[in-house]
């Protein structure tokens, strides 16, 4: 995108105003923004228009924790969202790579995916409410601030990972879990596909119940023990071709009982070896 203008709203009034006379006017293409970064070039090749900076829509409008919903404007980082929950020892259970750097709006509308997803789900299982406004400056809700709420077009859904294209997100009401006691991961070691396949079919008819299993090859193995270095003192050993992590969160007698079952587990296929951190 080339000569983009900006505009910084401060209110979803002022966005409505601004967007209902570039409509009826100009017609300029808008980028949402929820950070200063603005929709890749990529969707929108050699185009020039506006950004739409919601960085100063960065409040918490409602937080009735003891519901376990919060709603917050779309500007709002998700380091500072994250401080607000865990105040309250709640969270929201996805991965987020830079949550300095993010806000809340943005991550909304890329949807991104992590390692939990596989035992907590997606971000869409989280959020029930939204309020954005169309290109015209026109304000709609979906959802609500309840966990339960009225049947119909689910616009929550809609919206979730279309890089503001749609519609640009205001606010979002999400759903909170309480923080894990306790966490812990295993890392099983494999020397071929077989021994994966085999301990794979043994673990969809196990007890265990992990929010994270990720299969790595030796290479991806390499990497992600290069950036450990930055942060930690941890290592997953390279000896093994082949590393299946596994991590759980619960009640600390629950995760114990885990890694307890998945180390009797893993001593039934050949050649196997356990790491626990």
């Amino acid at each position: 995108m080339t000569s983009a203008e900006e505009f910084t709203p401060k209110s979803q009034e002022e966005l409505c105003e601004f967007l209902k006379a570039n409509s009826e006017g100009l017609k300029k293409t808008i980028y949402p923004s929820g950070n200063g970064s603005p929709v890749p070039d990529s969707l929108h090749a050699d185009s020039e228009g506006i950004v739409i900076n919601l960085s100063e829509m960065n409040q918490l409008v409602d937080f009735p924790y003891n519901d376990m919903t919060i709603t917050v404007q779309a500007g709002i980082s998700f380091e500072k969202f994250y401080e607000i929950v865990t105040e309250k020892n709640l969270c929201l259970p996805i991965d987020i790579i830079e949550p300095d750097q993010s806000s809340i709006g943005g991550i909304y509308a890329t949807n991104p995916i992590g390692s939990h997803i596989f035992g907590r789900g997606k971000l869409r299982d989280y959020v029930i409410g939204i309020t954005a406004v169309t290109s015209d400056g026109k304000l709609f809700h979906s959802g609500g601030r309840v966990v339960k709420n009225v049947a119909g077009y689910d616009l929550c859904k809609l919206l979730l990972g279309s890089f503001g294209t749609l519609a640009i997100i205001t606010e979002i009401t999400f759903k909170l879990t309480p923080i894990p006691e306790s966490t812990r991961a295993v890392c099983l070691h494999f020397s071929n596909h077989e021994e994966i396949e085999s301990y794979l079919t043994l673990m969809n008819t196990s007890s265990v119940r992990p929010v994270i299993c990720d299969l790595f090859n030796k290479k991806a193995i390499f990497k992600i023990n290069h950036e450990l270095q930055k942060t930690s003192s941890v290592a997953i050993s390279d000896d093994h071709p082949f590393a299946l992590v596994l991590g759980f969160e619960g009640f600390s007698k629950e995760v114990d009982w885990y890694v307890e079952q998945v180390t009797k587990e893993i001593s039934d296929v050949k050649h196997s070896k356990i790491e626990s951190f």
